[in-house]
């Protein structure tokens, strides 16, 4: 802690009163040497001709600035690793080395138009991808080559995805679906309570990875009833054994929670005619969780956080048993209703990725079908690796529930919402003690042993530190991720 400075201390001085002033009037006139005066003195020898003289070549730096600025060019040169890994340059400092400029506002608009369209195809959103394209196209502003770098991408997103004719898909449809399975979002005063929205593109000064959510379009207080959301509604192993085509696979295999959601998702993402279409468009094409990543891309802090890698590595365990278990025996016993490019490892690990991140923990007891949330913590790698291999018994099941699996995390008591499930398996979510107000996020919590980089394997997201470990506080990779498991996200 650095001290304080000492006050000033006036002091006379006592040799000042007896030392004599010495005044030195020099009555000689020195000989004036004559001097020619400046051109600047000649031209500007009063101080307002000298002020104009600054203010004008200021204005002419400033107007040679602006030249120079607005010279065009590409957007490779200020990528990183192709023309959607995106920076933001904030000053001309920024400008990498032997590339040519843009105005600063032009480029912060392309970076952002570029990066909405990253975002779009991520979730699923190629109509929306291809209508920025289509402006960033008219605009001039990208090179022929860029615009194509972003076409190619999308057409290759819609060639891959698991969700056939997604550029078809209307994310705000699960809130219709929802209703028409009995569900609700419908306040007391009969306004529609919540809406979908993209929290990042709402930050975008500070984005924390957020990425899509729901919030609240009115004040709400404590308690009061924000959505309904009936099990039924919801994709899970009961769905499955209801399901005219899918039901008979599920009995005659003895399919566990986890491949049976990931198999069913994946059948019913391939068929236009699903009755979980509407669902299934509202999930992201992306989940950043670090089993997907290259072991070539791993951060060296991820590499060096104790425990993550080895995380990773029961997360990448447990995809690929539930792979292994599953999918040759659908290939090589249902080959009316599954073929090879359906059931590709890439597609496997995208729908293990929604059912481990999106996915509510419930239970359902007796003959009537009682329902109930259980801990979170069941529905961990390791748990379910050990469900997998016989040496567990399955308590609890994997349910995605439309619109509820979009909730974003909430650590904080007085911020997060609550989530029930009634024993007919109604999830309702209240608002939080804190209240809410018209545009603020509804967000519950996954669980309250979640802290630090505990959420990053399964979830896809950082917290804060745990207690004890706020050196570790860094998110190990440089960012955060979307909420996870939507009540646990």
């Amino acid at each position: 802690m650095s001290k304080g400075t000492s006050k000033a201390q006036l002091r006379g001085s006592k040799a000042g009163k007896y030392q004599k002033i010495k005044e030195v009037e020099e009555e000689e006139d020195e000989e004036e040497v004559p001097q020619n005066p400046s051109w600047i003195q000649e031209n500007f020898p009063d101080p307002v001709s000298m002020i104009a003289l600054v203010s004008l070549v200021v204005m002419v730096m400033v107007l040679s600035l602006l030249i120079w600025a607005s010279t065009t060019g590409g957007i490779e040169p200020y990528t990183r690793n192709g023309p959607l890994d995106v920076q933001l340059l904030d000053t001309v400092q920024d400008k990498p080395p032997s590339a040519r400029s843009k105005d600063k506002d032009d480029l912060l608009e392309t970076y952002a138009a570029v990066d909405h369209i990253e975002r779009a195809v991520q979730h699923g959103n190629l109509v929306g991808a291809r209508h920025i394209l289509d402006e960033l196209r008219s605009s001039k502003i990208l090179t022929e080559s860029d615009i194509e770098a972003l076409r190619t991408l999308i057409d290759d997103a819609e060639a891959l995805t698991p969700i056939v004719n997604i550029s078809e898909c209307d994310v705000t449809e699960v809130m219709k679906f929802v209703e028409e399975k009995g569900g609700k979002f419908i306040q007391a005063d009969g306004t529609v309570g919540v809406m979908l929205a993209d929290f990042d593109q709402q930050d975008q000064e500070q984005p924390d990875g957020r990425g899509r959510g729901v919030a609240s379009l009115a004040e709400a207080a404590d308690g009061t009833v924000m959505m309904q959301v009936p099990v039924s509604s919801g994709m899970h192993v009961w769905a499955a054994e209801k399901s005219p085509t899918f039901g008979k696979i599920v009995k005659n295999e003895k399919l566990k929670s986890l491949p049976a959601l990931a198999l069913f998702l994946l059948h019913e993402s391939h068929a236009l005619a699903s009755p979980h279409r509407k669902h299934i468009c509202s999930l992201p094409l992306h989940v950043p969780l670090p089993f997907l990543w290259a072991d070539t891309d791993l951060p060296a802090d991820f590499l060096a956080h104790e425990g993550l890698s080895a995380d990773r590595a029961t997360v990448k365990e447990l995809v690929d048993l539930s792979y292994n278990l599953t999918v040759p025996t659908m290939l090589d016993k249902y080959p009316d209703m599954f073929t090879a490019s359906q059931l590709t490892h890439a597609k496997w690990s995208w729908a293990c990725s929604i059912v481990l991140s999106r996915s509510l923990a419930v239970s359902k007891k007796g003959m009537m079908g009682s329902f109930a949330l259980e801990n979170a913590t069941l529905l961990d790698p390791l748990p379910q690796i050990q469900v997998l291999r016989g040496e567990a018994k399955e308590t609890a099941f994997h349910v995605l529930l439309p619109a509820i699996d979009m909730i974003n995390h909430e650590s904080s008591d007085e911020l997060s919402c609550k989530l029930n499930l009634a024993s007919d398996g109604t999830a309702t979510v209240t608002a939080s003690p804190a209240g809410l107000k018209r545009g603020y996020e509804i967000a519950v919590s996954y669980g309250d042993h979640l802290c630090g980089t505990r959420p990053l394997n399964r979830y896809g997201f950082v917290l804060p530190a745990c207690p004890g470990e706020e050196e570790q506080s860094e998110a190990p990779g440089g960012e955060g991720g979307e909420g996870g498991q939507k009540p646990e996200e």
